[in-house]
């Protein structure tokens, strides 16, 4: 079957360089201590300068930063972090360099589906993350910092979807901005206005509560939340039963929207494509 083969194939092309794969956990572990130091500073100043660990409730662990205790911000940083490496919201331009070098006339010409054939690959590339980098990330986080991870397998479960949701939302969304290459010779300002955004607006740099009202709004009004910050609060234990569900649909809704307006730009393109010598 060529959707397996080209699964195995993106499973194959990220675990061939293991160095890359230690460096991204050396560097996801890094960032996700800075991420904790700020974050809890931050708490620590919204609470009025007392310390992080004493502010608010009886247990010593009170609501600091936007509903989020310590260790709720903790556990959030870790699980952000561990998330990176499979839902991938920065990288990946295939579409668009086979666009550029004139291989998707190949591809238009095969007998396969091209928004189904490279969300194959993707989706191998992506599940070769977890076990490497995502899962000794989080550990790290359990045992240099005390990240409390929810034990419920009903959790996990709603979870584990939300991260699947999160890993295909990204790439149909990677997907349809690099449509734009039927249209426009250089892409690359384009791709880099959509990294800026996504580490916003998905909540990778901060919870999205902590942010003012108007921001808040902006971003659950795109598709970005539904990389980071959804799976995140799913996977952590933050939004339960109907409110996991709820996250859940969103996910969803953004995925058909994503996929159906991706087939658009792809025909779309396809009309207009001219490939010197062909």
């Amino acid at each position: 079957m060529p959707y397996a083969r080209l699964f195995l194939a993106g499973f194959r092309r990220r675990t061939t360089y293991r160095l890359a794969i230690l460096a991204g956990v050396v560097t996801n572990s890094s960032f996700g201590l800075i991420r904790c130091a700020v974050l809890v500073a931050m708490a620590g100043a919204a609470a009025g300068g007392s310390t992080a660990a004493g502010a608010g409730g009886p247990d010593g662990v009170g609501v600091l930063l936007g509903g989020y205790d310590t260790a709720g911000l903790l556990a959030y940083a870790w699980i952000t972090q561990a998330l990176l490496g499979p839902v991938n919201i920065w990288s990946g331009t295939d579409l668009r360099d086979r666009v550029r070098s004139g291989d998707i006339a190949v591809d238009l010409a095969r007998p396969i589906d091209v928004q189904g054939a490279l969300l194959a690959h993707d989706a191998g590339y992506s599940l070769a993350a977890v076990i490497p980098r995502s899962i000794p990330t989080l550990l790290i986080g359990v045992l240099v910092v005390g990240v409390r991870l929810p034990t419920a397998a009903s959790v996990w479960l709603a979870g584990l979807v939300s991260i699947v949701l999160a890993v295909v939302v990204s790439y149909l969304a990677r997907f349809l901005l690099q449509s734009a290459a039927f249209w426009i010779t250089e892409t690359r300002g384009l791709l880099n206005l959509y990294a800026g955004a996504a580490g916003i607006f998905s909540g990778l740099i901060m919870p999205l509560a902590i942010m003012p009202d108007g921001l808040r709004a902006l971003a659950y009004a795109t598709p970005f939340p539904a990389l980071i910050q959804i799976p995140a609060d799913v996977l952590g234990g933050r939004a339960l039963g109907a409110d996991a569900l709820g996250l859940l649909g969103v996910q969803l809704l953004w995925l058909v929207v994503l996929a159906v307006a991706g087939r658009f730009a792809l025909a779309a393109g396809s009309r207009r494509l001219v490939v010197a010598g062909g």
